[in-house]
Protein backbone atom coordinates (compact mmCIF):
# COMPACT_ATOMS: atom_id res chain seq x y z
CA UNK A 1 0.00 0.00 0.00
CA UNK A 2 1.19 3.35 -0.78
CA UNK A 3 0.74 6.40 0.98
CA UNK A 4 0.53 9.68 -0.72
CA UNK A 5 1.77 12.57 1.06
CA UNK A 6 0.70 15.72 -0.69
CA UNK A 7 3.49 18.38 -1.50
CA UNK A 8 3.08 21.22 0.51
CA UNK A 9 6.55 22.64 -0.27
CA UNK A 10 6.57 26.30 -1.61
CA UNK A 11 9.27 28.69 -3.17
CA UNK A 12 9.17 31.82 -2.39
CA UNK A 13 11.33 35.01 -2.95
CA UNK A 14 11.93 37.78 -0.30
CA UNK A 15 12.27 41.17 -0.21
CA UNK A 16 13.53 43.89 2.67
CA UNK A 17 12.39 47.74 3.20
CA UNK A 18 16.06 48.54 3.92
CA UNK A 19 18.36 45.96 2.47
CA UNK A 20 19.00 45.72 -1.22
CA UNK A 21 19.91 41.64 -0.80
CA UNK A 22 16.76 39.68 -2.11
CA UNK A 23 16.10 36.05 -2.19
CA UNK A 24 15.11 34.70 -5.45
CA UNK A 25 13.65 31.74 -4.08
CA UNK A 26 13.17 30.27 -0.54
CA UNK A 27 11.71 27.23 0.45
CA UNK A 28 8.90 27.60 2.92
CA UNK A 29 6.34 24.85 4.01
CA UNK A 30 2.41 25.86 3.64
CA UNK A 31 2.24 24.44 7.40
CA UNK A 32 4.66 27.08 8.50
CA UNK A 33 3.52 29.68 10.85
CA UNK A 34 4.15 33.53 10.18
CA UNK A 35 6.70 33.45 13.43
CA UNK A 36 8.58 30.66 11.90
CA UNK A 37 8.82 32.40 8.69
CA UNK A 38 10.01 35.26 10.76
CA UNK A 39 12.58 32.94 12.02
CA UNK A 40 13.65 32.00 9.38
CA UNK A 41 13.73 35.84 7.56
CA UNK A 42 15.95 37.02 10.68
CA UNK A 43 18.72 34.49 10.24
CA UNK A 44 18.64 35.36 6.76
CA UNK A 45 18.87 39.75 7.57
CA UNK A 46 19.34 40.39 10.58
CA UNK A 47 15.80 41.99 11.19
CA UNK A 48 14.49 40.95 14.69
CA UNK A 49 10.99 39.22 14.67
CA UNK A 50 9.69 41.65 17.17
CA UNK A 51 9.99 44.53 14.65
CA UNK A 52 9.07 42.90 11.68
CA UNK A 53 5.89 43.53 9.30
CA UNK A 54 5.68 40.70 6.36
CA UNK A 55 3.08 41.20 3.88
CA UNK A 56 2.54 38.48 1.20
CA UNK A 57 2.64 40.16 -2.67
CA UNK A 58 2.05 38.34 -6.19
CA UNK A 59 4.18 38.68 -8.63
CA UNK A 60 3.00 42.08 -9.91
CA UNK A 61 3.92 43.44 -6.29
CA UNK A 62 -0.01 43.22 -5.68
CA UNK A 63 -0.66 43.22 -1.94
CA UNK A 64 -2.09 39.88 -1.11
CA UNK A 65 -2.09 39.81 2.62
CA UNK A 66 -0.65 41.27 5.83
CA UNK A 67 0.67 38.75 7.92
CA UNK A 68 -0.08 40.32 10.95
CA UNK A 69 -0.80 36.74 12.83
CA UNK A 70 2.14 35.12 14.02
CA UNK A 71 0.19 32.11 14.51
CA UNK A 72 -1.66 31.72 10.95
CA UNK A 73 0.28 29.46 8.45
CA UNK A 74 1.48 30.47 5.48
CA UNK A 75 -1.40 28.32 3.81
CA UNK A 76 -3.93 30.27 5.52
CA UNK A 77 -2.72 33.62 3.57
CA UNK A 78 -2.83 31.94 0.01
CA UNK A 79 0.91 31.67 -0.33
CA UNK A 80 1.74 29.96 -3.18
CA UNK A 81 5.51 29.49 -5.35
CA UNK A 82 6.03 32.71 -6.94
CA UNK A 83 5.11 35.36 -4.73
CA UNK A 84 7.27 37.36 -2.45
CA UNK A 85 7.36 38.11 1.34
CA UNK A 86 8.21 41.68 1.37
CA UNK A 87 9.96 42.57 4.86
CA UNK A 88 9.50 45.61 7.03
CA UNK A 89 11.93 45.81 9.35
CA UNK A 90 10.74 49.04 11.83
CA UNK A 91 13.47 48.52 14.30
CA UNK A 92 14.93 52.25 14.54
CA UNK A 93 18.17 51.01 15.94
CA UNK A 94 18.64 47.78 13.15
CA UNK A 95 21.36 47.04 12.23
CA UNK A 96 20.63 46.75 8.16
CA UNK A 97 20.11 50.88 8.99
Amino acid sequence: MHSLVENTTIKLGIEHNISSSKVIEARFDLNQTVLAVKENIECRYGSLVPFMRLQLKDVKNNLIAELDNDYKTLGHHGADTGMIIYVIDTNPTSILK
